[in-house]
């Protein structure tokens, strides 16, 4: 982890100077800069091929009133810091299209001038998926992209880096993303489909269903290539060609898979 700013010390576990939640907010974002490491590779990559920023400012990518802090991280992710001391809420410009809250999974309708007010808590970055969009990212948590033998110790290296979480966000007309290593998903609201490529083998689809209708609120059986995939309560345990699972309270659908099409009905 690497932290700056002023002062002579900016660890989030210096008691003496942060409140003792700092250090759990801090792994809870550092955790997830780790998973997003399939898409920043990506980024990575097309800006060293073709010069376009990882993160872009809202404004560059698009004709809005959006502030001068608010980003995107690739196409499909927006975020808007905080930047102000004690702030708990936020007043930002969504851009023209439909976003969706990355915590409550409301979608929201930006015309890039209406500004509204975001709750942001000191442990909630106000971010957003965009309506119609795969982002993709690491499957399983681990705590380093290098071997590990200490105990306790997680890595990426091995099975764990080989399984890829695509956060599905359907929109009104396809949706899909393409990795450094040849990895392939798209997604039309019904169906998906994906396939493999030299570093990643297997693809978990998770897809927030709380705002939705039609199959993917309400599944009743889901299907890889033509062939019904077991119903099962946690699809990190299953086999090929994979399973799923719905939590109905929360409207959350998960499919493990190693088919290279999904349909869910």
């Amino acid at each position: 982890m690497q932290l700056g700013g002023g002062g002579t010390s900016h660890d989030p576990w210096d008691t003496t100077l942060f409140d003792a939640s700092a250090a759990d907010i801090y792994k809870t974002y550092a955790t997830l800069h780790m998973q997003l490491n399939p898409l920043l590779w990506s980024l990575a990559q097309q800006a060293a091929n073709d010069g376009t920023p990882v993160t872009r400012p809202a404004r560059f990518v698009f004709d809005c009133d959006c502030d001068d802090t608010m980003f995107l991280l690739g196409d499909d992710i927006l975020v808007a810091p905080v930047i102000t001391s004690g702030a708990t809420t936020r007043e930002v410009v969504l851009p023209p299209g439909t976003w969706v809250d990355r915590l409550t999974g409301a979608p929201t309708v930006g015309d890039g001038t209406t500004a509204i007010t975001v709750p942001a808590p000191l442990d909630t970055i106000p971010s957003w998926y965009r309506s119609g969009s795969i982002v993709p990212m690491y499957a399983i948590a681990a705590d380093t992209m290098l071997p590990a033998t200490a105990p306790g110790v997680t890595s990426y290296v091995g099975a764990n880096g080989s399984e890829l979480r695509f956060i599905y966000t359907p929109g009104a007309g396809a949706a899909t993303t393409t990795l450094d290593d040849g990895a392939m998903a798209s997604g039309d609201g019904t169906a998906m489909t994906w396939t493999a490529g030299t570093t990643y083998q297997v693809a978990t689809f998770d897809i927030d269903a709380r705002n939705l209708t039609g199959a993917l609120s309400a599944p009743t059986a889901v299907s890889g290539d033509g062939v019904d995939l077991a119903n099962v309560a946690d699809v990190t345990t299953c086999a090929a060609p994979g399973c799923w699972s719905f939590d109905a309270p929360t409207k959350h659908l998960l499919i493990r898979t190693t088919s290279a099409v999904i349909g869910v009905r």
